[in-house]
């Protein structure tokens, strides 16, 4: 599968989720867990990142210096 089919099919299934169970199901997934002061999702896409940029070496700071050079 390719990624524009992929991001189609993601597109269609939030869009799906939305008009099935409205915004107080994308409210509660954003807000959960009560006990913390920082939502799950926040938590859940920072860490995804740190993990990504361990396991891939670093790129953010590895080609820096070949997009500044012009």
């Amino acid at each position: 599968m390719n990624r524009s089919k992929a991001g189609i099919i993601s597109f269609a299934i939030i869009l799906t989720l939305l008009v099935l169970f409205g915004t107080e199901f994308f409210e509660g997934v954003w807000s959960f867990p009560s006990f913390s002061p920082i939502p799950l999702m926040i938590i859940a896409l920072v860490g995804t990142g740190i993990y990504s940029t361990i396991r891939l070496g670093f790129p953010q700071l590895r080609y820096l210096k070949a997009f500044n050079s012009g």
